[in-house]
């Protein structure tokens, strides 16, 4: 009888054992789920965040453009230029007037004004350099 006793006693200590340590690896497989979740819906917002970010980026470079674009409307007109030498000259100036803001010494660079007739030098024909030469002093 004392056998008999003891044996259910060691079974049943046995069980109860085995029994919390499901419980506990059962909990650690839900907190590991919760985790891998949380790490999942983390990783998508960044990447709808980065997303977000480069279209900002290009439709701040876009309303660059066209801000230059707007700009220069009267002069392009005035000096007849082509839309490959307004996208040329556009490119130009928007990459000058980006240096220019990153740089700590941007003014080093130059001003806006001596760097448009140095890109227009280099992008108009001799006929139309004429015609902005005659152009700048009429706007300045």
């Amino acid at each position: 009888m004392k056998i008999k006793m003891i044996s259910m006693l060691a079974l049943t200590i046995v069980l109860t054992s085995c029994s919390s340590t499901k419980k506990t690896s059962t909990e650690n497989s839900k907190d590991s789920m919760v985790a891998q979740e949380t790490s999942n819906t983390t990783s998508n917002t960044a990447v709808i965040n980065n997303n977000r970010t480069t279209l900002n980026n290009e439709t701040s470079t876009a309303r660059k453009s066209s801000n230059s674009t707007n700009e220069y409307a009267p002069m392009y007109s005035s000096l007849e230029m082509t839309d490959e030498q307004i996208r040329k000259f556009s490119t130009a100036m928007d990459q000058f007037k980006g240096k220019q803001a990153n740089m700590a010494s941007g003014e080093m660079l130059g001003t806006i004004e001596n760097e448009r007739t140095r890109q227009l030098e280099t992008i108009l024909s001799s006929s139309q350099l004429a015609k902005y030469e005659k152009w700048l002093m009429d706007n300045q």
